[in-house]
């Protein structure tokens, strides 16, 4: 009896929509987590530096090495999009900023703003479902 072949879910532009947060999300935890360089010390006064705290802010980790590469795909995929304008918005839409930002920066309306992200998506969404869906 031979086995099934494995099935791969068709990328669609909900899933590359979200892969491409993810990669938003990794990069900014990227270079913000200890980002002090080694050998610095705090400039302040003895007496302004707070020696116990009433919180505890808990910092995400470092993303791990296969977080990492999976955002680096994934922001490669942007180059598959010839327009650097559409790419730039793609970013920011990962980036979750709002539309009325976006608004702003482009000059364009929110409905051609989500037009060329579809449009965008739609592209990257094709061209992994021709790949065979193996990334």
């Amino acid at each position: 009896m031979t086995a099934a072949p494995p099935t791969v879910e068709p990328w669609t532009l909900d899933r590359v929509a979200v892969r491409l947060e993810q990669a938003a999300d990794v990069e900014r935890l990227r270079f913000v987590a200890y980002a002090r360089p080694s050998g610095v010390k705090s400039s302040w006064p003895a007496h302004q530096i707070q020696s116990s705290f009433d919180f505890f802010e808990a910092r995400r980790p470092i993303p791990s090495a296969p977080e990492i590469s999976r955002a680096e795909e994934a922001m490669g995929w942007l180059l598959w999009v010839k327009s650097l304008e559409v790419r730039r918005l793609l970013w920011s839409k990962a980036n979750r900023r709002s539309d009325r930002d976006l608004m702003t920066e482009f000059r364009r309306s929110r409905t051609t703003i989500n037009r060329m992200c579809v449009d965008g998506l739609r592209l990257i969404a094709n061209k992994l479902n021709v790949m065979g869906g193996l990334i």
